[in-house]
């Protein structure tokens, strides 16, 4: 399932998986807010020094997500995700914070990737309106 992930956020413009060479179960990925397109932008922060303030915001952003889907999941109402503060190094040195998804689970079917997908969308909206 984690193959099924790593498809379905392939196919978000606000989504950039950050572990793609990572066949396991372990799915590292970022979002991004409307009107950012994820690719451009990772490959940007992720390279560029003069990109280091749009990396902050981004890393501050991805955060503020993984807490709207924490409050989802202590209410029942979600998934557990977890947060890596430095998924790996920009080109410059900086750590990228990512998302993780750990599917470990044989019971763990599409439908349960539909959900975590609807909660994401949901902690996105959440973080959107409190901007």
């Amino acid at each position: 399932m984690a193959e099924t992930l790593r498809a379905r956020l392939d196919k978000l413009p606000y989504a950039q998986v950050v572990n793609d060479y990572n066949y396991g179960p372990v799915t590292l990925f970022r979002v991004y807010p409307d009107g950012t397109e994820a690719a451009p932008a990772f490959r940007e922060e992720t390279m560029d020094a003069a990109k280091a303030d749009q990396l902050a915001a981004h890393n501050a952003y991805n955060r503020r997500v993984f807490d709207a889907l924490q409050r989802q999941m202590e209410q029942g109402e979600g998934v557990a995700l977890s947060l890596t503060d430095e998924a790996r190094r920009t080109s410059y040195g900086a750590p990228i914070l990512a998302l993780k998804s750990f599917v470990m689970s044989p019971f763990v079917d599409e439908a349960a990737m539909d959900f975590l997908l609807a909660c994401l969308a949901r902690a996105r909206a959440e973080v959107a309106a409190a901007d």
